[in-house]
C-alpha cells in the first residue's frame, strides 16, 4: 500500500508521475505537447488547479489542487490524466521510438492492460505549509532542464 495518498482535508498536493524503467520520452515537443495538452484540458473542464510543474526527460513534478479542495475530484482527475497520457504517450512511442520501449510497457504490464507507461505510484505529498510550498515551488523551479518544451 503506497504511503503518500490524497486524503480529505489537505488541498495541494505535489505529484511526481515517472516513466518506467525511467525511460527519457520527455526529449521532444510532440512528447510534450501531450502532457500540456491533457493538463490544460483538465484546468479546463475538470477544475484542476496547477501552481507549477516540470517536465524532466523521464518523470513530472507537479504542484496539483482542486479548485474547489475536492479530494475525490482531484483523484479522479489526477487518475484520468495519467491514463489519457499513459495511452497516447505509448501510442507516440510505438511510432516513433526504439522498439525497446515498447517491449518495457508491455514487461510493465499488470493484468488489467496490455501496457505500462507511467510507473503505479503518483506519490502525492500534501502541502499543509505555506514555507513547504515555497521549497516545492522553487524546487521545481530549479529542475528545469536545459531545454524546456514549449507550450501554446
Amino acid at each position: 500500500m503506497e504511503r503518500y495518498r490524497i486524503t480529505e482535508g489537505v488541498g495541494i498536493y505535489i505529484v511526481t508521475f515517472t516513466i518506467v524503467e525511467w525511460l527519457p520520452v520527455f526529449i521532444d515537443e510532440p512528447q510534450c505537447k501531450i502532457v500540456t495538452n491533457s493538463l490544460n484540458f483538465c484546468i479546463r473542464e475538470k477544475n484542476l488547479g496547477v501552481n507549477a510543474y516540470v517536465l524532466m526527460p523521464n518523470h513530472i513534478h507537479a504542484i496539483v489542487f482542486d479548485r474547489e479542495f475536492d479530494s475525490e475530484r482531484l483523484k479522479h482527475t489526477l487518475d484520468d490524466f495519467r491514463k489519457f497520457t499513459g495511452r497516447q504517450l505509448s501510442d507516440y512511442c510505438a511510432q516513433h521510438m526504439p522498439t525497446f520501449y515498447t517491449e518495457l510497457f508491455r514487461k510493465h504490464a499488470g493484468e488489467d492492460r496490455q501496457r505500462r507507461f507511467w510507473q503505479p505510484t503518483q506519490h502525492p505529498e500534501g502541502i499543509v505549509t505555506n514555507r513547504f510550498w515555497q521549497e516545492k515551488i522553487n524546487y521545481i523551479h530549479w529542475s528545469r532542464p536545459k531545454w524546456v518544451c514549449s507550450q501554446s
